[in-house]
C-alpha cells in the first residue's frame, strides 16, 4: 500500500514539475511578445509615425511547438494599450498567459 501511495505522490511531482517548466516558457513568450511591440513603438517613434502603431504593423517570431501566442494593440491618441497572450494544451486541459502594459507617445509634438 507504501509503494502505490509513493509512487502516486512522484507521479505528482513529475506532472507538477513539467506543469512549471512549461509556464516559465509560457511566461517568457508572453513577455518577448511585449518587448517586441515596445521595439516596433520605438522604432516608429524615431520615425515620427506614432499613428503606424498597431499589431499589423509588427511581425512576431514562431514560438515554439505546442505554444501559440498572440499581441493585441488597442485604444488610441496617444495611449496604446498590449496585450500578450501565450496558449498551450498540457494534458487535456488548455493554459494561458497574459501580460499585459500600456504604451505611450513619449515624442512631444
Amino acid at each position: 500500500m507504501s509503494i502505490v501511495t509513493g509512487m502516486s505522490v512522484l507521479g505528482q511531482g513529475v506532472s507538477d514539475i513539467q506543469y512549471a517548466k512549461t509556464k516559465i516558457i509560457a511566461t517568457y513568450l508572453a513577455q518577448e511578445g511585449i518587448e517586441i511591440a515596445r521595439n516596433k513603438r520605438d522604432s516608429l517613434m524615431i520615425e515620427n509615425k506614432w499613428a503606424d502603431f498597431n499589431a499589423s504593423s509588427f511581425t512576431l517570431p514562431p514560438v515554439e511547438s505546442g505554444f501559440t501566442r498572440e499581441v493585441t494593440v488597442s485604444g488610441s491618441g496617444n495611449e496604446k494599450t498590449i496585450v500578450s497572450t501565450v496558449t498551450w494544451t498540457q494534458g487535456s486541459r488548455p493554459h494561458s498567459v497574459e501580460f499585459s502594459e500600456v504604451l505611450f507617445n513619449w515624442i512631444e509634438q
